[in-house]
């Protein structure tokens, strides 16, 4: 198995790279209808037209890796479904391609097409939560079939979102998505399941693949389609442990999408108590305070500020993902990390949000003089 694995590693990690190389050499030919420019709203932080079309390679990375094990395992029973998560992705995927391509596809429309492929998940592939390990959660779970269908649908629709609206930063969205299939299939492959295991490398080789054209300086950006499918397919793979290892707490899933949840959680709230739709963007995530903040600390004009903060969002995600891993079947235990997560993001929001304020307003001021 683990020659299998590391297969389809490579091979995901390869094809993901080689299309997203293709991308970036020809974009002076679909740059006019793929790329995005500086200016193409206020939590933009890049300085360049790119094309955000990086989805494609992610989604064949994806493709090519599941494919290359199902061939690899033919007749072990492994991925038996494949074909069903396939078809729920492609949705995901396909209208967040047509909101990259055309900037008409609204918000509530994508994250209605998650919900669509959460729908045909849970029908063909079996994936509906059974189990939350959190009493009033579980009560509802057990009212009737219905109900846990439609939590299911909401949390795959929750993360997939969550995951589109963190995509701000160069690598976070990759970086983000290595880490949670890093966290997911290392408890996958300690328990000995291989459908997640399977899943969470291909996933992570075709996240890898396009990482490296996207860190530290983006040559392209995975746009809607990459977002909603990386969310997606996290929100699949979490779901599919939970409910084949009855011994593994369902917030390790949590955990490993901690950072987006919490973020787009909070921006939600923020939102509601500014008065704002709560679609629409703005610069006050906490990567984007931060690679501002880190922006007026440089030396070189801010250039690094954008990668080295994504830097630092993940290097304090690691803590919580190690300790997720380590506290793999004990819920309470999970249950706390999200809590001090959430602490910690909350209190570093508002000192970012303070510093950042102060030394704008000053510098606004001695412009005025």
């Amino acid at each position: 198995m683990p020659i299998i694995l590391l297969n389809t590693l490579l091979v995901a990690t390869l094809v993901s790279l080689a299309v997203a190389w293709l991308i970036v050499r020809t974009s002076r030919w679909h740059g006019a209808v793929s790329g995005d420019p500086p200016a193409a709203g206020p939590q933009k932080l890049h300085t360049r037209t790119v094309p955000r079309i990086g989805g494609i390679a992610i989604a064949l990375g994806l493709l090519a890796g599941l494919a290359s094990a199902r061939i690899q395992l033919a007749g072990s029973g492994v991925l038996s479904n494949w074909l069903w998560l396939v078809a729920a992705l492609a949705l995901a995927f396909g209208f967040g391609l047509a909101e990259d391509l055309t900037r008409r596809i609204g918000p509530w429309v994508r994250l209605s097409a998650t919900f669509a492929a959460a729908a045909i998940a849970s029908a063909g592939g079996s994936l509906v939560l059974t189990r939350f390990d959190f009493a009033p959660l579980d009560a509802l779970l057990t009212m009737h079939i219905v109900m846990a269908f439609a939590l299911t649908l909401f949390c795959v629709g929750a993360v997939a979102h969550a995951y589109n609206l963190s995509d701000g930063l160069n690598g976070l969205l990759g970086g983000l998505a290595l880490a949670a299939c890093c966290v997911i299939g290392s408890v996958a492959g300690q328990i000995g399941d291989r459908d997640a295991s399977v899943f969470a490398v291909a996933l992570g080789g075709a996240s890898l693949g396009f990482l490296l054209l996207n860190f530290p300086r983006a040559h392209l950006f995975a746009g809607d389609s990459g977002a909603y499918l990386i969310g997606t397919a996290v929100a699949f793979l979490g779901i599919m442990l939970a409910i084949r290892n009855p011994g593994v707490s369902p917030w390790l899933a949590f955990l490993s999408v901690i950072y987006p949840f919490t973020d787009t959680t909070f921006a939600i709230l923020r939102r509601m108590w500014q008065g704002r739709g709560i679609m629409q963007p703005d610069a006050e995530h906490l990567h984007s305070l931060l690679a501002r903040w880190l922006a007026r600390k440089s030396s070189t004009g801010g250039g690094a500020a954008n990668p080295a903060a994504t830097a630092l969002i993940l290097a304090g995600y690691a803590p919580f993902g190690l300790a997720a891993i380590a506290h793999a079947r004990d819920s309470t235990a999970l249950i706390l990390l999200a809590c001090v997560f959430a602490v910690a993001y909350v209190s570093l929001w508002f000192l970012l949000r303070k510093v950042v304020s102060a030394e704008e307003s000053r510098l606004a001021g001695a412009r005025a003089e």
